[in-house]
């Protein structure tokens, strides 16, 4: 079993969403095949998101985020 751990929290009128796992390999943007059972997760974060991107904290594993906009004051 791989274990997650998801934060969310508010910055000004962004909702921002942090993804930690413990895997140190950066995402990687793919072109899909319609038959493909995976590999569109990035894909639909650089979609429905204003920004993304990725860090390694120093207690290891990777932390994949987005900023999500239109949350109202």
């Amino acid at each position: 079993m791989k274990l997650i751990s998801v934060c969310l929290y508010r910055q000004d009128a962004l909702l921002v969403v942090e993804v930690w796992d413990p895997s140190i390999d950066p995402p990687v943007l793919k072109e899909v095949d319609l038959e493909d059972e995976g590999g569109r997760w990035l894909l639909l974060v650089q979609s429905l998101t204003e920004n993304f991107g990725y860090r390694r904290p120093r207690t290891g594993g990777k932390i994949v985020w987005c900023t999500v906009a239109g949350l109202e004051a």
